[in-house]
């Protein structure tokens, strides 16, 4: 669930500009590129798995930032 909100058949077909804007979902944890300047806190105590990334996309949004999707580009974790 924690990706959904990307819409990847949206992003499989290839015919969105350079990106596209998506709406923000409970659970979101995408991988993110973004400036630093000006971001809300992210507390670096959570460690390992779960809610650290859902917690401060949860802050992104009360604070009506918005998302998009790169056509072009991914990011996967290897290990």
């Amino acid at each position: 669930p924690g990706h959904k909100a990307t819409r990847f058949a949206k992003w499989f077909q290839n015919t969105s500009g350079a990106m596209y804007y998506i709406q923000y979902q409970k659970n979101f944890e995408p991988y993110v590129l973004v400036e630093r300047r000006g971001l809300p806190w992210f507390w670096s105590g959570f460690r390992g798995f779960g809610f650290n990334k859902q917690s401060w996309f949860y802050d992104l949004d009360a604070c009506e930032y918005e998302f998009a999707v790169l056509r072009d580009a991914y990011v996967f974790h290897v290990g």
